[in-house]
């Protein structure tokens, strides 16, 4: 119930799920005051101009909370999931803002306005965050003593809390966020601390740095009593996640409520992805079971053991069979416009990259047709992948180094992935091949090379390796050949061109030998991401050398063992 003078709006909950009915009662004169006035009476407002509603259709859900300002113009509900808190014109019983308090379900306790009707406290079940200046308390300080002597069995002092997680050396520059951003972001560049609290209680505490293209957590620490939570390995506080999207919409200039567009359209076209990959095992063990009874119908043999109880199942639908093909896999979604669009490929090095690594990457730059180089600086794998997103960019290349050295590349197609992990040995660089100065880099579109991948895994990595360059013309003169011999893929650049009775080949360069790791089911900044395969160490012995392909004759005739 409203509590103003003049307000009249009762509001309670209606006969049907979810809905508001409003009362709107007879007006009621202020109190008389005794004494003196010290203000002037207020004046009754004037009377609405159209018949105020009676009914609003708040949720979907049961309602759990009502709330009205003093002056009983809005309205707040909330509802059993409690993820939603809508606010409403009580007058008019139009929607006027929709704020989300959380991803996941809570129970909600109460709703309350501000006395100015500018901000709204909503209170519930789920922990509080808050973020603050880096600063020293006590409280702070007790929380990083436990969480050193806890978890990392060491000792702490003042200084040592002071000096690690206090003091900094950014500059405190003040934010220019977009018009419309909310007063309870940080002001200013710097170290910030967020506070985790659950019931009052200090749990946790993420140190963060604000910076004028990322926000960078330094370090987390929590309470011991939580630690069989994993609070610093899981995900639970998306209150995180949320404050720093919400941060960065507004440094980047496009609005709290369009990165939350693009960010659900980014989560619901991965979940459908990944339901699409979910169904692929079950149709591909229907289609090989209706396989081999259709084999084993041809030639007259006994059904194996396992079809016998669904023979009969399986035979209905065999009439229906014939033109079935082969069922499609997530494969062919992750490349099912190669060929009709050329693909776009950005390139960048690791972080302070080496003058070698930034000449491996030019040259790498003119390896792959359509693709651009761009200098890492401080940039983080996540603004990389949404940059490659927003840009229509269809694969992403990383190369590292150890000591000068390019030791590793990574491929990443997009929007879904995969993602490949390749080792780099014996890199040389354009300048490093005797017949270089004989050659030029031609920009023509290459023909590939594929040799020994005959495995399914050999296949896959072909598939990706493959759909890096685009579909060339028959008149190129430019050839690049990946062979594989022991897991090793051995990558050459050539030119060439004919003259009678014969063709003249120049290696261009750069040349190196490459071998995979680890495919990874997503892009490269989904750590969560289902891995398809990963060398493990049992699978670097001699008989399970060769997993791409079948091992390479020998020119040489097998050796007797002798006993």
């Amino acid at each position: 119930m409203a509590t103003a003078a003049y307000s009249t709006l009762l509001t309670i909950a209606g006969r049907q799920l979810g809905h508001v009915q409003l009362v709107h009662l007879p007006p009621c004169a202020p109190p008389v005051p005794i004494g003196p006035p010290l203000t002037p009476p207020r004046k009754p407002p004037p009377p609405p101009t159209k018949h105020p509603v009676s009914i609003i259709a708040a949720h979907e859900t049961a309602l759990t909370t009502l709330s009205v300002p003093a002056s009983g113009r809005l309205l707040a509900t909330t509802s059993s999931r409690g993820t939603l808190v809508r606010i409403w014109d009580s007058q008019s019983g139009k929607l006027v803002r929709e704020l989300r308090r959380g991803t996941d379900k809570a129970d909600i306790y109460g709703v309350a306005f501000r006395p100015d009707e500018q901000e709204l406290c909503v209170w519930s079940d789920k922990g509080t965050t808050v973020i603050e200046p880096s600063s020293f308390t006590e409280e702070k300080y007790a929380l990083f003593q436990n969480y050193q002597m806890n978890v990392h069995n060491e000792s702490s002092t003042p200084s040592d809390f002071k000096r690690f997680l206090v003091e900094s050396p950014l500059l405190e520059e003040s934010i220019i966020y977009a018009p419309g951003a909310p007063s309870h972001l940080p002001r200013n560049y710097g170290s910030y601390h967020q506070l985790y609290r659950l019931n009052g209680k200090l749990i946790a505490l993420d140190v963060i740095d604000i910076l004028p293209h990322c926000i960078s957590s330094v370090y987390f620490m929590y309470d011991d009593t939580w630690q069989r939570f994993s609070l610093g390995k899981t995900s639970s506080y998306w209150d995180d996640e949320e404050v720093r999207d919400s941060i960065m919409a507004y440094l980047n200039d496009i609005g709290v409520d369009t990165a939350k567009e693009i960010l659900r359209r980014q989560i619901r076209e991965r979940r459908q992805y990944i339901y699409a990959k979910s169904q692929e095992a079950q149709e591909r063990q229907t289609y090989e079971r209706k396989q081999q009874l259709k084999d084993a119908l041809a030639s007259g043999k006994s059904l194996p053991t396992e079809l016998r109880r669904d023979a009969k199942n399986l035979a209905k639908d065999l009439a229906f069979d014939s033109a079935q093909e082969e069922p499609t896999t997530h494969i062919d979604d992750e490349y099912s416009r190669a060929g009709i669009q050329d693909p776009k490929i950005v390139i960048t090095t690791s972080r302070d990259p080496s003058s070698k690594l930034l000449q491996f990457t030019k040259e790498m730059r003119l390896v792959f047709p359509n693709s651009h180089r761009i200098n890492r600086g401080n940039y983080v794998v996540k603004e990389l992948a949404e940059a490659c997103r927003a840009n229509d960019v269809t694969d992403l290349i990383i190369l590292h180094e150890h000591r000068g050295v390019p030791d590793a590349m990574i491929v990443s197609h997009f929007p879904h992935g995969p993602t490949v992990f390749f080792t780099l040995s014996n890199v040389s660089l354009r300048h490093d091949i005797g017949t270089y100065q004989d050659s030029t880099v031609s920009e023509q579109y290459p023909h590939l090379i594929f040799e020994n991948f005959t495995s399914s895994l050999g296949q896959r990595v072909r598939d990706v390796l493959k759909y890096l360059f685009p579909v060339p013309k028959e008149d190129s003169k430019r050839v690049m050949t990946f062979a594989n011999e022991d897991d090793f893929i051995s990558f050459r650049h050539h030119v060439f061109m004919k003259i009678p009775r014969q063709v003249q080949l120049a290696e261009v360069g750069p040349r190196f030998e490459m071998k995979p790791y680890e495919i990874r089911q997503g892009t490269l900044e989904q750590t969560e991401a289902e891995r398809e395969w990963v060398l493990a160490h049992y699978a670097r012995t001699t008989k399970k050398r060769a997993v791409l392909g079948g091992p390479v004759p020998s020119s040489e005739p097998p050796t007797k063992r002798l006993r």
